[in-house]
């Protein structure tokens, strides 16, 4: 009737992906681990502080509302 999930392209593609790429348990160890997201966790921090400090965001009902404001 149809086809074996095997036999689809997507799921060779998808086998084959996965196999060229290194498992999670041989990239970390449990300390690596805890470093690696500290670490993403501290810079992604001050990624958005400073970030705060060049980006303004503004509500946009309140721009139409100051806008009717000044004509």
């Amino acid at each position: 009737m149809g086809r074996q999930a095997e036999d689809l392209p997507a799921y060779k593609l998808t086998e084959h992906i996965y196999s060229k790429l290194p498992s999670f348990d041989s990239i970390f160890d449990e300390e690596s681990f805890y470093i690696f997201f500290f670490m993403l966790v501290v810079i992604s921090c001050i990624a958005a502080y400073i970030g705060s400090k060049f980006i303004t965001l503004e509500d946009a009902s309140m721009a139409e509302i100051e806008g009717k404001k000044q004509r």
